[in-house]
Protein backbone atom coordinates (compact mmCIF):
# COMPACT_ATOMS: atom_id res chain seq x y z
CA UNK A 1 0.00 0.00 0.00
CA UNK A 2 2.75 2.40 0.77
CA UNK A 3 4.77 1.45 -2.33
CA UNK A 4 1.47 2.44 -4.41
CA UNK A 5 1.08 5.99 -2.48
CA UNK A 6 4.71 6.78 -3.25
CA UNK A 7 4.71 6.04 -6.82
CA UNK A 8 1.13 7.85 -7.16
CA UNK A 9 3.13 10.90 -5.62
CA UNK A 10 5.89 10.69 -7.27
CA UNK A 11 3.74 10.59 -10.78
CA UNK A 12 1.90 13.42 -9.43
CA UNK A 13 4.81 15.81 -8.01
CA UNK A 14 6.42 15.00 -11.77
CA UNK A 15 2.94 15.99 -13.67
CA UNK A 16 2.82 19.12 -11.73
CA UNK A 17 6.53 20.37 -11.76
CA UNK A 18 6.39 19.49 -15.60
CA UNK A 19 3.92 22.76 -16.64
CA UNK A 20 4.20 24.38 -13.27
CA UNK A 21 7.71 25.62 -13.36
CA UNK A 22 7.38 26.31 -17.28
CA UNK A 23 10.91 25.49 -18.28
CA UNK A 24 11.48 25.15 -21.89
CA UNK A 25 13.06 21.85 -22.85
CA UNK A 26 16.29 22.02 -25.27
CA UNK A 27 15.75 18.19 -25.81
CA UNK A 28 12.13 18.51 -27.64
CA UNK A 29 11.63 15.65 -29.97
CA UNK A 30 8.61 15.42 -32.62
CA UNK A 31 6.87 12.48 -33.41
CA UNK A 32 5.30 12.70 -36.42
CA UNK A 33 2.11 10.02 -35.57
CA UNK A 34 -0.26 11.01 -33.64
CA UNK A 35 -3.91 9.35 -34.51
CA UNK A 36 -5.14 6.38 -32.46
CA UNK A 37 -5.41 4.21 -35.18
CA UNK A 38 -2.05 2.46 -34.23
CA UNK A 39 -2.76 1.78 -30.80
CA UNK A 40 -3.45 -1.77 -30.07
CA UNK A 41 -4.75 -3.54 -26.76
CA UNK A 42 -1.39 -4.62 -26.22
CA UNK A 43 -0.05 -1.03 -26.06
CA UNK A 44 -0.78 -0.05 -22.81
CA UNK A 45 1.14 -3.44 -21.54
CA UNK A 46 3.86 -3.69 -23.95
CA UNK A 47 4.92 0.53 -22.97
CA UNK A 48 3.83 0.65 -18.83
CA UNK A 49 7.46 -0.37 -17.66
CA UNK A 50 9.40 1.78 -20.36
CA UNK A 51 6.64 5.21 -19.59
CA UNK A 52 7.20 4.01 -15.17
CA UNK A 53 10.92 4.60 -16.45
CA UNK A 54 10.85 8.48 -18.19
CA UNK A 55 10.38 7.14 -21.65
CA UNK A 56 8.56 10.20 -22.90
CA UNK A 57 7.21 8.31 -25.46
CA UNK A 58 6.19 5.47 -23.97
CA UNK A 59 4.32 8.27 -21.51
CA UNK A 60 2.51 9.11 -24.40
CA UNK A 61 1.34 5.92 -25.74
CA UNK A 62 0.11 5.21 -22.06
CA UNK A 63 -1.91 8.14 -22.02
CA UNK A 64 -3.60 7.88 -25.07
CA UNK A 65 -4.36 4.44 -23.83
CA UNK A 66 -6.14 5.80 -20.80
CA UNK A 67 -7.60 8.24 -22.85
CA UNK A 68 -9.31 6.01 -25.45
CA UNK A 69 -9.31 2.64 -23.29
CA UNK A 70 -7.69 0.63 -25.63
CA UNK A 71 -6.06 -2.05 -23.68
CA UNK A 72 -6.82 -0.34 -19.92
CA UNK A 73 -10.25 1.11 -18.08
CA UNK A 74 -10.85 4.53 -19.98
CA UNK A 75 -9.45 6.94 -17.19
CA UNK A 76 -9.31 10.66 -18.78
CA UNK A 77 -7.66 12.01 -15.05
CA UNK A 78 -5.12 9.36 -15.66
CA UNK A 79 -4.21 9.92 -18.98
CA UNK A 80 -3.47 13.94 -17.93
CA UNK A 81 -1.18 12.58 -16.00
CA UNK A 82 0.88 10.65 -18.10
CA UNK A 83 0.49 13.32 -20.91
CA UNK A 84 1.61 15.62 -18.78
CA UNK A 85 5.01 13.75 -17.91
CA UNK A 86 5.70 13.37 -21.21
CA UNK A 87 5.14 16.83 -22.49
CA UNK A 88 7.09 17.69 -19.62
CA UNK A 89 10.13 15.52 -21.46
CA UNK A 90 10.06 17.33 -24.23
CA UNK A 91 8.09 15.18 -26.83
CA UNK A 92 6.21 17.80 -28.88
CA UNK A 93 3.22 15.30 -29.83
CA UNK A 94 2.40 15.29 -26.37
CA UNK A 95 2.59 18.92 -25.74
CA UNK A 96 0.12 19.44 -28.75
CA UNK A 97 -2.26 16.45 -26.95
CA UNK A 98 -1.91 18.07 -23.16
CA UNK A 99 -3.05 21.65 -24.80
CA UNK A 100 -6.45 20.02 -26.74
CA UNK A 101 -6.89 18.67 -22.88
CA UNK A 102 -6.73 21.77 -21.32
CA UNK A 103 -8.77 23.69 -24.18
CA UNK A 104 -11.44 20.93 -23.65
CA UNK A 105 -11.10 19.98 -20.43
CA UNK A 106 -10.58 16.28 -20.47
CA UNK A 107 -9.12 15.14 -17.78
CA UNK A 108 -8.08 18.05 -16.28
CA UNK A 109 -10.04 21.50 -15.83
CA UNK A 110 -10.14 23.68 -18.68
CA UNK A 111 -7.70 26.28 -19.00
CA UNK A 112 -7.41 28.41 -22.52
CA UNK A 113 -4.10 29.82 -20.60
CA UNK A 114 -2.79 26.29 -19.87
CA UNK A 115 -3.99 25.00 -23.21
CA UNK A 116 -1.89 28.04 -25.40
CA UNK A 117 1.26 27.78 -23.00
CA UNK A 118 1.56 23.89 -23.92
CA UNK A 119 0.86 24.59 -27.87
CA UNK A 120 2.95 27.70 -27.92
CA UNK A 121 5.49 25.24 -26.82
CA UNK A 122 5.34 22.77 -29.48
CA UNK A 123 4.95 25.70 -31.98
CA UNK A 124 8.28 26.95 -31.30
CA UNK A 125 9.63 23.94 -32.60
CA UNK A 126 7.62 23.44 -36.00
CA UNK A 127 4.78 21.42 -35.00
CA UNK A 128 2.07 21.51 -37.47
CA UNK A 129 -1.39 20.97 -35.22
CA UNK A 130 0.05 23.25 -32.60
CA UNK A 131 0.89 25.99 -34.55
CA UNK A 132 -2.75 26.23 -36.06
CA UNK A 133 -4.26 26.08 -32.63
CA UNK A 134 -1.83 29.07 -31.54
CA UNK A 135 -3.01 30.93 -34.07
CA UNK A 136 -6.89 30.29 -33.82
CA UNK A 137 -5.68 31.28 -29.95
CA UNK A 138 -4.07 34.50 -30.83
CA UNK A 139 -7.16 35.48 -33.45
CA UNK A 140 -9.80 34.72 -30.55
CA UNK A 141 -7.81 35.71 -28.00
CA UNK A 142 -7.84 32.72 -26.39
CA UNK A 143 -5.51 31.77 -23.86
CA UNK A 144 -3.68 35.09 -24.69
CA UNK A 145 -3.87 38.13 -25.95
CA UNK A 146 -5.95 38.91 -29.27
CA UNK A 147 -3.32 39.47 -32.07
CA UNK A 148 -4.49 39.54 -36.04
CA UNK A 149 -0.74 39.74 -37.05
CA UNK A 150 0.46 36.87 -34.99
CA UNK A 151 -2.40 34.33 -35.40
CA UNK A 152 -1.21 35.33 -39.68
CA UNK A 153 2.08 34.36 -38.87
CA UNK A 154 1.29 31.07 -37.08
CA UNK A 155 -1.11 30.32 -39.97
CA UNK A 156 1.64 30.67 -42.39
CA UNK A 157 3.97 28.61 -40.61
CA UNK A 158 1.42 25.72 -40.33
CA UNK A 159 0.82 26.07 -43.91
CA UNK A 160 4.29 26.00 -44.94
CA UNK A 161 4.82 22.66 -42.07
CA UNK A 162 1.90 21.05 -44.07
CA UNK A 163 -0.99 21.68 -42.60
CA UNK A 164 -4.34 22.48 -44.62
CA UNK A 165 -6.67 23.93 -42.53
CA UNK A 166 -3.48 26.95 -41.61
CA UNK A 167 -2.73 27.56 -45.39
CA UNK A 168 -6.53 27.95 -45.89
CA UNK A 169 -6.95 30.49 -43.13
CA UNK A 170 -4.02 32.01 -43.99
CA UNK A 171 -5.44 32.63 -47.64
CA UNK A 172 -8.62 33.93 -45.73
CA UNK A 173 -6.16 36.59 -44.05
CA UNK A 174 -4.66 37.48 -47.29
CA UNK A 175 -8.19 37.52 -49.10
CA UNK A 176 -9.64 40.30 -46.47
CA UNK A 177 -6.58 42.02 -46.03
CA UNK A 178 -6.96 40.94 -41.86
CA UNK A 179 -4.08 41.01 -40.14
CA UNK A 180 -1.58 40.85 -42.90
CA UNK A 181 -1.07 43.33 -45.99
CA UNK A 182 -4.15 42.21 -48.68
CA UNK A 183 -2.78 40.25 -51.21
CA UNK A 184 -5.30 38.47 -53.59
CA UNK A 185 -2.52 36.42 -55.73
CA UNK A 186 -0.54 35.41 -52.40
CA UNK A 187 -4.28 34.33 -51.00
CA UNK A 188 -4.92 31.94 -54.28
CA UNK A 189 -1.70 30.81 -53.96
CA UNK A 190 -2.66 29.38 -50.46
CA UNK A 191 -6.28 28.46 -51.59
CA UNK A 192 -4.34 26.31 -54.02
CA UNK A 193 -2.21 24.97 -51.58
CA UNK A 194 -4.95 24.09 -48.89
CA UNK A 195 -6.55 22.08 -51.45
CA UNK A 196 -3.10 20.50 -52.49
CA UNK A 197 -2.81 19.33 -48.75
CA UNK A 198 -6.49 18.00 -48.72
CA UNK A 199 -8.91 20.83 -47.61
CA UNK A 200 -10.91 20.27 -50.61
CA UNK A 201 -13.20 23.18 -49.56
CA UNK A 202 -11.26 25.77 -50.22
CA UNK A 203 -11.85 24.66 -54.11
CA UNK A 204 -14.43 26.84 -54.14
CA UNK A 205 -12.63 29.86 -53.14
CA UNK A 206 -9.79 29.09 -55.60
CA UNK A 207 -12.73 28.97 -58.44
CA UNK A 208 -13.59 32.44 -57.02
CA UNK A 209 -11.03 34.47 -57.29
CA UNK A 210 -10.30 32.59 -60.76
CA UNK A 211 -12.82 34.19 -62.02
CA UNK A 212 -12.65 37.55 -60.68
CA UNK A 213 -9.31 37.07 -62.96
CA UNK A 214 -6.63 36.55 -60.59
CA UNK A 215 -3.71 34.16 -61.24
CA UNK A 216 -0.88 33.21 -60.04
CA UNK A 217 2.58 34.99 -61.62
CA UNK A 218 3.71 32.99 -64.36
CA UNK A 219 6.89 30.92 -63.79
CA UNK A 220 9.71 32.08 -65.66
CA UNK A 221 10.84 30.69 -68.58
CA UNK A 222 14.44 28.87 -68.51
CA UNK A 223 16.94 31.47 -70.91
CA UNK A 224 20.20 31.00 -71.47
CA UNK A 225 22.06 33.84 -70.88
CA UNK A 226 24.14 35.82 -73.52
CA UNK A 227 27.49 35.31 -70.79
CA UNK A 228 26.32 31.15 -71.39
CA UNK A 229 25.85 31.63 -75.33
CA UNK A 230 29.14 33.00 -75.11
CA UNK A 231 30.72 30.70 -73.14
CA UNK A 232 28.77 27.77 -75.27
CA UNK A 233 30.50 29.82 -78.58
CA UNK A 234 33.93 29.83 -77.14
CA UNK A 235 33.77 25.97 -76.43
CA UNK A 236 32.94 25.28 -79.50
CA UNK A 237 35.50 27.65 -81.38
CA UNK A 238 38.00 26.16 -79.43
CA UNK A 239 37.07 22.45 -80.30
CA UNK A 240 36.61 23.70 -83.71
CA UNK A 241 40.59 25.31 -83.25
CA UNK A 242 41.98 21.94 -81.83
CA UNK A 243 40.17 19.63 -84.66
CA UNK A 244 41.71 22.00 -87.26
CA UNK A 245 44.90 21.54 -85.45
CA UNK A 246 44.93 18.04 -85.40
CA UNK A 247 43.97 17.72 -88.86
CA UNK A 248 46.49 20.40 -90.18
CA UNK A 249 49.24 18.25 -88.12
CA UNK A 250 48.44 14.94 -90.21
CA UNK A 251 48.66 16.82 -93.31
CA UNK A 252 51.74 17.98 -92.74
CA UNK A 253 52.86 14.06 -91.69
CA UNK A 254 51.41 12.61 -94.57
CA UNK A 255 53.19 15.54 -97.29
CA UNK A 256 56.47 14.59 -94.98
CA UNK A 257 55.96 10.73 -95.72
CA UNK A 258 55.43 11.03 -99.35
CA UNK A 259 58.64 13.02 -100.37
CA UNK A 260 60.24 10.72 -98.05
CA UNK A 261 58.72 7.74 -99.96
CA UNK A 262 59.46 9.67 -103.47
CA UNK A 263 63.07 10.25 -102.53
CA UNK A 264 63.45 6.66 -101.82
CA UNK A 265 62.62 5.43 -105.32
CA UNK A 266 64.90 8.12 -106.96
Amino acid sequence: MIKHVTIGLMMLASAFTAFGQKTDSDKDILVIEHNDKWLSATDYRTNIARAEAGDPVAQRIVARCYMTGIGVATDFHEGWKWMARAAGSGDLEAQYQLGLMYRDGKGVKRSAREAAYWFRRAARNGHPESLLELGKAFENGSGVLADRKMAAQNYWRAGENGNAEGAYRYAVMLRSGNGVEQDMQAALKYFTRAVSLGYTSAQSDVDALVAQGIRLPAKPAVRRTAASQGKTKKVSSSKTTKKDSRHKAANKKSRNSKKTTHKKKR
